[in-house]
């Protein structure tokens, strides 16, 4: 039996994903992409790949996160400044043994948390 393989339209929003992940998309825009409706669209994604485009777009920004962790100096806030996801941010920053002593909050001014670094310096994090 031959591999069915996903339909060109839907690579074509999932590539627009993977090379625009840090840009604001919304199904609507992906879509569009696509050539299809947006309620064809979602379940046609899920069906093909498993999982809802939101979450394959927060899973790949969580990867590059993930990425930037590991591969670079940078500080958790700086990654963490660098995704717009900051709810995803914070499952994965605490999934790799980083310590909040405020999950990340909804205030007045935006989305507040408080952590330690790697290093154990103890930081805030205001977006």
């Amino acid at each position: 039996m031959a591999v069915a393989h996903p339909a060109r339209h839907l690579l074509r929003a999932k590539d627009l994903v993977d090379a625009r992940y840090r840009e604001p998309l919304d199904v609507k825009t992906l879509a569009r992409a696509a050539k299809l409706s947006p309620a064809h669209f979602s379940r046609e994604f899920r069906r093909e790949f498993g999982e809802s485009p939101h979450q394959y777009l927060l899973g790949r920004r969580l990867e590059r996160a993930a990425t930037l962790l590991r591969t670079t100096d940078r500080s958790v806030a700086d990654v963490c400044l660098a995704t717009d996801d900051v709810r995803g941010t914070y499952e994965e920053l605490k999934a790799r043994g980083v310590e909040f002593q405020q999950e990340p909050t909804e205030q007045p001014y935006g989305v507040d948390a408080g952590f330690r670094d790697l290093s154990g310096n103890q930081m805030r994090m205001v977006q």
